[in-house]
């Protein structure tokens, strides 16, 4: 294995739409950039896989799509960079695809395939999460889906909190910023990432 891929650092920002996962993690890179070599992705699969995604014939098939298109992206930034800061990350894809009735078991595949090194998820109320997402100028059909079904965003929730992820409170996203670039920071000098 290239040993870029194994001296990296993987960072992934996860949660329910709306809960500021983009905020913070450009607030991250943007902290970070004159310390470490960072890169951000934004773990939204490409139009293309996006349209295969959603004209399959089952939630299955949609939920490989996606799994496929992260760990893809994942793998082709750790070959460049030294630090990977992933705006969602295939936990986010196992959390929703299941809450949705996927029922493909993936841990075999899951274990075969480098993990983030330090796995966050971003927490916040069902109204803090409806007001964000109603801001956005268009929202596609996972985010209508959370405004319009409380329960399911508790059912997302659970997996997340299933997972084991470090959880940040992110109701005020100026406090969530902070506290999370204090988690990075402290990890990548652990991990004697920082210059």
């Amino acid at each position: 294995m290239d040993s870029k891929l194994l001296n990296s650092i993987i960072i992934s920002i996860d949660g329910l739409d709306g809960t500021g996962k983009t905020p913070i993690s450009k607030y991250l890179e943007n902290k970070l950039q004159n310390s470490v070599e960072i890169k951000r992705i934004i773990g939204v699969p490409d139009k293309y896989v996006d349209k295969l995604a959603y004209n399959s014939f089952s939630i299955d098939t949609q939920y490989l799509y996606y799994l496929a298109s992260f760990v893809d992206s994942m793998m082709k930034a750790t070959k460049k960079h030294t630090v990977v800061l992933l705006d969602r990350s295939y936990y986010s894809t196992m959390a929703y695809h299941t809450a949705y009735g996927c029922k493909i078991e993936v841990s075999n595949i899951f274990n075969a395939f480098r993990k983030p090194d330090l796995s966050l998820y971003l927490s916040t109320d069902a109204k803090t999460i409806t007001s964000r997402l109603q801001k956005r100028d268009e929202l596609d059909w996972y985010e209508k889906q959370l405004i319009k079904e409380t329960a399911l965003g508790l059912r997302i929730e659970s997996i997340y909190e299933s997972f084991g992820l470090q959880k940040i409170d992110s109701t005020n996203i100026d406090e969530a910023k902070v506290q999370t670039l204090d988690i990075v920071r402290q990890y990548l000098k652990t991990a004697n990432q920082l210059r």
